[in-house]
This record gives structure tokens, C-alpha cells and sequence, in this order.
């Protein structure tokens, strides 16, 4: 129960807040859209960087069969 009465506490902090009714808007924000947002961003961004092709495929099979990158 400790970690709700902090958690209600929190949440009425928000609400009475310099922000008014739109501390608790600020909150939500922070908790699910940045978070979805730098997901995103970051899905995107590995999926443009870190393409295997062929080549690099067939390189990466040449760098494991000649002992640079050890097999786990």
C-alpha cells in the first residue's frame, strides 16, 4: 500500500502542479508518447543503418570461417 499512497501522491502533486489541469497531460506525455516516439525514431534508423545484403553476408561468413569474429 506504500507504493500506492506514493503513487497517489505523485499523481496529485501533478495535478495541483504550477501546470494546472494539464500536469497530469505533461505526465502522461512523458510516460507514453516520448517513449513510443524514441521507439520509432530508433527502429527506423537501425532498419536504414544495418542492412545485410549478399555481400555482407558472404563477408561476414568469410571473417567467421577465417577466425576474426568467434563463434559463440
Amino acid at each position: 500500500t506504500e507504493v500506492l499512497d506514493a503513487a497517489n501522491t505523485l499523481i496529485s502533486d501533478f495535478q495541483n502542479s504550477p501546470f494546472g489541469p494539464w500536469g497530469l497531460t505533461i505526465l502522461k506525455v512523458g510516460i507514453v508518447v516520448i517513449p513510443l516516439v524514441l521507439f520509432t525514431l530508433s527502429y527506423i534508423m537501425i532498419r536504414k543503418k544495418y542492412t545485410i545484403d549478399e555481400k555482407k553476408y558472404a563477408l561476414m561468413l568469410q571473417d567467421i570461417a577465417e577466425g576474426k569474429i568467434v563463434k559463440e
